[in-house]
């Protein structure tokens, strides 16, 4: 065993909170009797303890959180729309831009100076294809 100043031990450097939560077998009986270490473990405990009593004071019930997560989600609900609303919204004016576009493609396309651009298209076509597999 080492021999160590009772004034200065180097293992109460060492202890902290992972020490009284690991419960470690190598470092207990050297803390039975080593004095600066006591008074370490002393200290992290009533560390531990102001800790937990000043946090405590600052946990609320469970029925206050329940109201408070109420409130909040209808507070969020009414700043933003829902997700159905807003895919409801959006296909109906896709909806209505693919029946507007649609009309007015074939309201284009019956003109007649378009019709007479593509019969002359097609008849061009027919007329190179025939011309070449002759």
């Amino acid at each position: 065993m080492q021999t160590e100043s009772h004034e200065r031990c180097f293992h109460s450097k060492q202890l902290g909170h992972h020490t009284l939560e690991s419960n470690s077998k190598e470092v207990g009986p050297h803390i039975e009797s080593c004095r600066p270490c006591q008074i370490k473990i002393k200290t992290i405990l009533d560390e531990k303890r102001v800790l937990k009593k000043h946090f405590e004071s600052f946990n609320t019930p469970n029925d206050v959180k329940t109201e408070l997560r109420i409130e909040l989600t209808e507070v969020i609900n009414s700043m933003t729309p829902s997700v159905s609303d807003k895919v409801k919204s959006g296909s109906k004016k896709f909806n209505k831009e693919v029946r507007v576009n649609s009309f007015h493609f074939l309201m284009h396309f019956i003109q007649p100076r378009n019709l007479k651009i593509l019969t002359f298209t097609c008849l061009f076509i027919l007329v190179s294809r025939f011309l070449i597999n002759t």
